[in-house]
């Protein structure tokens, strides 16, 4: 037997191994792939309550459902990225409520269902309400019911919107994680326009348009 014939026949026992161990499968095909659509990306419950924030919200802001949190907030501290990182991966909050047109963060909301009571979920939402407390961003939780009401699903949220309007925090450069400073465009097309820019402009510039 050649040299080759001996190659190309370990070669064929080594993919076999592979195989029989599922250490690789054949080339994927659209077919073959485990993965279907969902009916809804929202339970009944939610869905259902959905509907009464977009009412209750009157166009004022987006609702973005099923955000996760490494999608909200980024992380300050170099050193502890990575634990900081994995401690926030794997979570979401059920309702984001951004800005229309910037997308801005304003407040989320989380939709407590009976499981919240167990001491599992409270460990879990003690540790979730703390991100959102460090990063100064309000969760709002509201508990499930048969039926919600848009009159006071509007009464509990117009404090926050207020308080949004007035909250002027310095966002943090997310290339330096220093808190930026608030300037005015004096030249240019956006002359008589406020921005926050990092500390360390032009070096870094890191810039955030101010509606």
């Amino acid at each position: 037997m050649t040299q080759s014939r001996q190659a190309k026949n370990s070669e064929g026992c080594l993919s076999l191994i592979f195989k029989l161990f599922g250490l690789f499968g054949d080339e994927d095909t659209a077919t073959s792939l485990p993965y279907r659509r969902r009916d809804s990306i929202l339970t009944a419950p939610e869905r259902e309550f959905y509907l009464v924030l977009l009412k209750a919200l009157e166009d004022k802001a987006m609702v973005i459902p099923k955000v996760g949190l490494q999608d909200v907030f980024f992380i300050t501290d170099k050193e502890k990225y990575q634990t900081a990182r994995n401690r926030i991966a794997q979570r979401h909050v059920d309702f984001l409520i951004c800005e229309n047109h910037t997308l801005r963060p304003l407040f989320a909301i989380e939709l407590d269902d009976r499981s919240h009571n167990e001491a599992t979920h409270q460990k879990r939402d003690a540790f979730k309400n703390l991100v959102f407390e460090a990063a100064l961003l309000p969760l709002i939780r509201v508990p499930v019911k048969h039926k919600f009401d848009v009159d006071a699903l509007q009464k509990l949220l117009t404090p926050h919107f207020d308080q949004a309007e007035k909250t002027d925090v310095p966002p943090v450069c997310p290339n330096h994680k220093i808190p930026m400073v608030r300037k005015t465009a004096r030249h240019g097309d956006f002359k008589g326009k406020d921005f926050w820019s990092c500390p360390n402009y032009p070096t870094c510039k890191e810039l955030i348009n101010i509606e």
